[in-house]
């Protein structure tokens, strides 16, 4: 998971009161855009948020009701990826704060990820170290 060390708890708490008391969602002309998508990396499943803005306003980004990154710029780089998560389907929001908070993304991700097979498919080979060898036959004659 990408990490903060500001964030607090309570800020956590505010930030989903403030999701379930929003006014509206801006005009779509006026706002920014942002997608996710989920993405495997060594077996394990990551969740890619990508925030297109040309200006410095701040997101904040939830993953399953969590808050997972606050006060974020597209200018940061405008892709964030967070992870690992289980494979199974991720409710991520993305949150703008022009004049208040209005939800930019919410969008259900699947994460699918095959496990990487750490087990070797060569077989072992044979040995007779330690075996003693097979008898033969004597001829007395």
């Amino acid at each position: 998971m990408r990490i903060r060390t500001n964030v607090a708890v309570v800020v956590a708490a505010g930030a989903l009161l403030a999701i379930g008391s929003f006014s509206g969602v801006a005009d779509a002309g006026d706002q920014p855009t942002a997608t996710a998508d989920a993405s495997c990396e060594g077996g394990e499943g990551f969740i890619n948020v990508s925030i297109v803005d040309d200006s410095s306003e701040v997101y904040d980004v939830f993953i399953d009701d969590e808050l997972v990154d606050e006060e974020v710029t597209d200018t940061d780089g405008g892709v964030f990826t967070y992870g690992p998560y289980e494979n199974g389907v991720h409710n991520v929001v993305v949150v703008w704060f022009p004049d208040g908070p209005f939800e930019i993304l919410n969008v259900d991700v699947t994460v699918d990820c095959e496990p990487v097979d750490t087990t070797s498919t060569t077989e072992a080979p044979t040995t007779t170290a330690g075996v003693a060898p097979a008898a033969q036959p004597r001829f007395t004659g």
